[in-house]
């Protein structure tokens, strides 16, 4: 029983030493049987087989979660060998790892005129230069320090107070090395925003109370704001009627807003403003009958008049007669005068006329209203 027990320790020690060898030791692969270099925890020897690492396409590679500074793998989609820098994967190619690889593109600006635009790149390699190139629409130049631009040969290029007139202008930067190829950034665009200018006006607009009318305004620019204004006699200011911020206001109209002004403001997003004109408002009231014409009562012979009162924008009166077969407009003549007015007058009335009513209809702007009538009564 001693011996099976001394047994059984002895193979769990040699278990023991083969496991800490595995775990602390340098491993050597090859096929002479030499120990691995000191400096290497990996030792790979052969005269007629390659190292093999894992092959893999870019979409596969940038799947790789969290992958660890000098990760290296081969890419397929392109036949080369790539490993990552902590930020990027760059590709180990047949040039000097020393030619320049930019690790950062330079990004689009947009911007007010006037403002200062910045584009920077960054690149990894030895002895790096840079050149900053533009292209005002007939291919790319080189720039050079001086007037708005600086940092033509540095990582950022600044461009001091940029023009309305160099909108869309595009640039780029090539980036050389202590060895070649040079690297060329992505072309990046400056966009210079327009400034505000009012185009259209608004027009005088008319309308009758309790009816909406609008406003409208033209301007170009960009991201542009709006706020209309009104003047009720005391000067202008902003009003909040539906629409009030954008380029078509809506007003509901009211009998006591004749008269009034609107105007509006428009501003970009680089605070330039512009006033557009101001444009009246004109009013028309709803035609009301206040006092209906009358009964009247006359000898025969006399005279008979007929009068309606009414509020109201009237444009035009009609006085009608029925003599008993329906109502018929009157005109000026003969014993009749004032048909068109608010009185009708009936000079020198014949008993045949006995029982004959008298209406008057009133046309307006807004609409139209027709009196009750009214019986002549001849004695």
């Amino acid at each position: 029983m001693k011996i099976k027990m001394s047994y059984l320790k002895i193979v769990i020690a040699n278990i023991l030493i083969f496991y800490s060898t595995l775990i602390f030791s340098q491993v050597s692969i090859n096929t002479d049987g030499s120990s691995p270099d000191n400096s290497a925890m990996l030792d790979v020897k052969s005269n007629n087989k390659g190292f093999l690492l894992p092959r893999m396409t870019t979409t596969e590679r940038d799947q790789i979660q969290q992958p660890a500074e000098g990760l290296m793998i081969f890419n397929t989609s392109d036949n080369a060998l790539n490993y990552f820098s902590g930020q990027v994967w760059f590709t180990v190619n047949s040039v000097n790892l020393c030619s320049p690889v930019i690790s950062t593109q330079p990004v689009d600006f947009a911007g007010c005129a006037g403002v200062n635009a910045t584009f920077t790149t960054s690149a990894n390699g030895d002895g790096l230069s840079y050149l900053w190139q533009e292209d005002q629409g007939a291919g790319f130049s080189d720039i050079t320090d001086g007037g708005i631009y600086s940092g033509a040969n540095t990582n950022s290029l600044i461009i001091s107070g940029i023009l309305l007139s160099m909108n869309n202008y595009t640039y780029r930067c090539i980036i050389s090395g202590t060895c070649p190829p040079a690297d060329t950034t992505t072309v990046v665009s400056l966009g210079v925003y327009s400034p505000v200018q009012i185009t259209d006006h608004p027009y005088p607009q008319q309308g009758c109370e309790f009816s909406t009318v609008h406003f409208s305004v033209g301007a170009t620019g960009d991201n542009l704001s709006y706020q209309w204004q009104e003047d009720s006699g005391n000067g202008f200011v902003n009003t909040y009627y539906n629409g009030y911020n954008t380029d078509l206001l809506d007003v509901d109209v009211y009998s006591g807003m004749d008269g009034y002004l609107y105007r509006c403001i428009v501003t970009d997003n680089c605070s330039n403003a512009d006033t557009s004109g101001s444009a009246g408002l004109t009013v028309f009231t709803i035609i009301y009958i206040n006092t209906p014409p009358a009964n009247q009562t006359v000898t025969a012979g006399g005279n008979a008049s007929f009068s309606v009162s009414v509020t109201g924008d009237v444009i035009g009166y009609q006085w009608e007669e029925d003599q008993g077969n329906g109502y018929a407009p009157l005109s000026d003549g003969g014993i009749y005068s004032g048909a068109n007015t608010q009185t009708l007058t009936i000079t020198g009335v014949t008993s045949s006329m006995n029982g004959y009513q008298y209406r008057c209809t009133m046309y307006g702007n807004c609409n139209v209203e027709t009196s009750p009538g009214a019986t002549l009564t001849v004695n």
